[in-house]
């Protein structure tokens, strides 16, 4: 199959908390997919139902072979919910929300299940409690063959900030920004560079093969060839040969996870082109959820009109 994208971007225009910059942050990331040199590029925008991500996202992974580059996008509502599968160690699931519906992050980790080895996938994912979608200790597991990064807008316990109007997010447009400055950026810098731009959230990182943070960030890579031993880690790094004789691999997927968790964030009240976010009700006040897993109309879960 050729490389291919997929850019969601719901606009929930029946919703009491429509989304219209959503459809602008969708736009972007098909840009950037046609920078990867992905020509198949699929936007899904206005209202998109569960069923269609689910058939889109399934659909790209099936027909994936080693050494295509995929790439997924999602800007919309995001939060968690009590955990369906009883296989979160708070009990709580992520879930990004859709037209009719929420997809949890077990539903997207048993899709990904499925890529081949030797296969790319890229997602970024602009939503509240995004970060926990595709968490870093989740992605490390052996049920994946395929190579994934995973870029978030947000924290497992944070708030995502909307655009103004119909404009893009403060984070899809920051994304946007270090990319066109930064040609060749890796995934590690790129995220602090966001981070230094969009200081009302933190961003955050996840993938499955630790030399995947030192790759440049959405370029279609081998990453077989992105390895400590290989010019190409060395040249993005700066380290000199030998490196992969040097590093321990667990020790270094260590202390980068332990860099994500420590960079600075500017007060949301100084962030000039979004808005400071509301103080969610704390999730374990949760008690009543509609058959599709959302929070009934009278508890807030922090996705309001500032935020995702």
């Amino acid at each position: 199959m050729p490389d291919r994208s997929v850019c969601v971007g719901i606009t929930y225009e029946t919703d009491a908390a429509p989304l219209p910059g959503c459809e602008a942050d969708a736009m972007i990331m098909g840009g950037i997919s046609e920078r990867m040199s992905i020509e198949d590029v699929r936007p899904m925008t206005g209202e998109v139902t569960r069923q269609e991500i689910l058939d889109a996202l399934t659909e790209m992974v099936a027909q994936a072979e080693p050494g295509d580059n995929l790439m997924f996008s999602f800007s919309g509502h995001g939060g968690q919910m009590p955990d369906p599968t009883n296989s979160e160690a708070d009990g709580m699931a992520e879930f990004i929300a859709t037209s009719d519906g929420a997809i949890t992050d077990a539903e997207i980790r048993e899709i990904l299940a499925g890529l081949p080895e030797g296969s790319n996938m890229t997602i970024a994912l602009d939503s509240c409690r995004s970060g926990g979608v595709l968490e870093f200790n989740d992605l490390m597991g052996d049920d994946i063959a395929g190579n994934v990064v995973a870029i978030s807008a947000s924290q497992m316990d944070e708030n995502a900030s909307a655009g103004f109007g119909d404009g893009p997010s403060p984070f899809t447009q920051a994304l946007d920004t270090v990319l066109v400055e930064n040609p060749g950026i890796s995934w590690n810098d790129a995220l602090q560079e966001i981070n230094a731009i969009d200081g009302a959230q933190t961003p955050s990182l996840a993938y499955n093969r630790p030399e995947a943070a030192f790759a440049p960030a959405f370029a279609p890579v081998d990453f077989d060839e992105v390895n400590p031993a290989s010019d190409n880690l060395v040249d993005a790094t700066g380290l000199e040969p030998g490196f992969e004789d040097e590093v321990d691999p667990d020790a270094a997927v260590d202390e980068i996870s332990a860099d994500l968790e420590t960079l600075e964030v500017e007060d949301a009240a100084e962030f000039e082109e979004g808005a400071e976010f509301e103080e969610a009700i704390p999730l374990d006040e949760v008690t009543e959820f509609d058959e599709f897993g959302f929070p009934v109309e009278e508890v807030d879960t922090g996705c309001d009109d500032v935020g995702f």
